[in-house]
């Protein structure tokens, strides 16, 4: 009988993850608009995608991450902010290899799940 053991590699590369957030506007009801109405959140539901990307304002962006393991346990939760770096139709997040050498073995095994806010945005 043969055994193959599986673990992780002496060195991770980084992971990019590419990101895209696009401004939106809540969908009219025709109905007439009050001040709770206009500063109120929306669920993507209610809200219309607008061509224009929240990263071409020239503002610095962070994103919050959750890495959650496959039974739902947040390992890391919003203890770190990533800068998103501009590209030309989004943004990209980059987490380096000794963070993702760390996370990995707090995750096991299993699909994992990575949850992402972007930090002060109203999107």
């Amino acid at each position: 009988m043969v055994h193959k053991v599986l673990g992780i590699p002496d060195e991770l590369e980084p992971i990019e993850i590419n990101i895209y957030a696009q401004e939106a506007t809540p969908i009219p009801t025709g109905i007439t608009k009050s001040i709770d109405s206009l500063t109120q959140q929306y669920s993507a539901s209610e809200l219309e995608a607008l061509s224009t990307s929240i990263f071409e304002d020239n503002h610095s962006y962070y994103a919050y991450i959750d890495f959650i393991n496959p039974n739902g346990v947040n390992v890391l939760n919003y203890t770190t902010s990533y800068m998103i770096d501009e590209t030309a139709n989004g943004g990209l997040i980059t987490i380096t290899n000794d963070t993702m050498a760390a996370i990995i073995n707090d995750l096991g095994p299993g699909l994992s799940t990575i949850r992402i806010q972007i930090a002060e945005s109203p999107y």
